[in-house]
């Protein structure tokens, strides 16, 4: 059976084809990942030596991008043979073909996500600097950082944003962010039917389809069976299907092809999928947050978004401060579920314990080979629980790549909040942010930084730099106009008038 998880991982190219071949560009680019991520097994793919890993995560991707080149690259052929056709029959001579695009305007926006990205990669070689001394236990020793590991480093950075240039580049207008909304709701919907099956008959999937299981068995039974399908973990089950639910409500709220009761159907049917699947997190998220986006106006939407990714982007700070009010949530929590409770105070102290060891190096953090984790002196032994992708983060790269990774993810939400009135950013934007922030909250619990949320982040993106640039094309060409909204032109020379019995002057 292990042969048969190789098989469908490696076979995902056809499976893009198939897609990129019966919908649109958009839809079959959000298919291919989505998918791939859904259906494509665990622990299973080829780690070549200081490339990354070609598992579920990467293939789907590189098949996306690939799929979007080819089919941008034989419209630009087509266009260009279309042009030449036209130009050959109207007798005007043929354009040059290397000749460049004409220079538009771009907004600062645009710079953003270039400068971000470069202050990751350069921050690899500030961790290689401080972490290249081994750490001797008793008996263990943990290996510096060596230069052939910047290179790892930074094409895991590479690796890690491609989903994020993906949904900028190619799902930047309303409508591709409408297929990301439609494609996640119907991946949602067909996915809860398993999760159904896997609550009732135990989550076995898995191991029936691939033959074996990706995770501990123990962790996913919870007064019942915690459904895990053919993910990592039954706590991403639970978020994918909070985030369907709030892409329904989205959608819903849009009258989305004037189909509104489809979409609350959708969205009260996977809202009531949540539960079974036994995730008390993302079900409180997914309660929290679906009568914002049904009930409230948008600029009340980008508000709560606005305050959501500046706390997620300032938690490390808050945390370690004591402005998060720890204690309160979880007795808050208590009084609704003892074991829930019980679970989120051991992932706190795991956190103040991690964060310790983070702050001793906060700039770029400990590196890879599990530097950050904290060990037993005595034994060697690794004492550490890291949930939470934030701490993570943290721990390995400092707050420079903290801020970088959750930069790259709260920014556009922060900057779709304050300029949503000069961008005419509607309720599908406003909706799409809410769905981000659903999934930044589940960051800080679960380690879930998934392709998934860099699309939708880079979705985001893509609309702020498109409306943007616009706006700033409107500008260059509003420039070129007098106050009044005349157009600026050249004076015109006018010819001397001379009656009919005079003579021009020969001076």
């Amino acid at each position: 059976m292990m042969m048969l998880a190789q098989i469908v991982l490696y076979s995902w190219p056809l499976v893009a084809w198939f897609l990129f071949r019966k919908l649109r560009p958009e839809p079959a680019l959000i298919a291919t990942i989505l998918l791939g991520y859904l259906f494509i097994p665990e622990r299973v793919g080829y780690d070549p030596p200081l490339l990354p890993p070609i598992n579920k995560h990467l293939m789907p991707l590189l098949c996306a991008a690939v799929g979007m080149w080819m089919i941008r690259r034989r419209e630009a052929l087509a266009a260009e043979r279309a042009a030449r056709r036209q130009a050959a029959a109207e007798g005007k001579p043929e354009a040059p073909r290397n000749r460049r695009p004409p220079r538009r305007h771009r907004s600062w926006i645009t710079r953003i996500i270039p400068l971000i990205t470069g202050v990751l990669l350069v921050n690899t070689v500030f961790t290689w600097q401080t972490n290249q001394e081994p750490i001797f236990y008793t008996t263990s020793v943990l290996a510096g950082i060596r230069p052939y590991d910047v290179g790892s480093m930074s094409l895991s950075v590479l690796t890690m944003l491609l989903p994020l240039w993906l949904g900028l580049r190619y799902l930047r207008s309303r409508e591709a962010m409408t297929d990301l909304l439609k494609v996640l709701v119907w991946c949602g919907f067909a996915y809860s039917f398993l999760i159904l099956w896997e609550s009732r008959m135990s989550p076995r999937l898995n191991v029936q389809l691939y033959g074996f299981f990706a995770h501990s068995w123990i962790q996913h039974v919870r007064d019942g069976f915690r459904p895990i399908v053919f993910l990592a973990h039954g706590l991403r089950v639970g978020i994918f299907l909070a985030m369907a639910a709030l892409a329904a409500a989205v959608l819903a709220r849009n009258n989305t092809d004037g189909k509104r009761g489809r979409w609350l159907a959708l969205a009260l049917w996977l809202l009531f999928c949540l539960p079974i699947s036994r995730n008390f997190g993302a079900t409180m998220i997914t309660f929290a947050l679906m009568p914002v986006i049904l009930f409230t106006p948008t600029r009340i939407q980008f508000v709560i978004g606005l305050v959501i990714a500046a706390t997620v982007l300032i938690f490390p700070l808050a945390r370690g401060s004591g402005l998060i009010p720890a204690d309160r949530i979880v007795a808050a929590i208590m009084t609704i579920n003892p074991e829930r409770a019980g679970s989120l105070q051991f992932r706190l102290d795991q956190e103040d314990i991690l964060l310790a060891k983070a702050n001793q190096k906060p700039v770029s953090g400990w590196g890879g080979w599990g530097r950050s984790r904290v060990y037993n002196d005595d034994t060697g032994r690794d004492e550490s629980i890291t949930d939470g992708s934030w701490i993570i983060v943290i721990g390995t790269s400092g707050w420079i790549g903290y801020l970088g990774t959750f930069g790259l993810l709260c920014l556009p939400v922060i900057l779709a909040a304050l300029r949503f009135r000069r961008f005419e950013l509607g309720t599908v934007e406003s909706g799409t942010a809410i769905v981000l922030c659903a999934n930044l909250i589940d960051l800080i619990p679960n380690s879930s930084l998934l392709p998934l949320i860099w699309l939708i982040a880079g979705t985001i993106w893509g609309r702020l730099i498109q409306t943007s640039t616009q706006l700033a094309e409107n500008r260059a060409k509003d420039s070129k106009r007098a106050p009044h909204g005349r157009v600026r032109r050249a004076p015109e020379r006018r010819p001397a008038v001379h009656s009919a019995n005079s003579t021009p002057s020969n001076t």
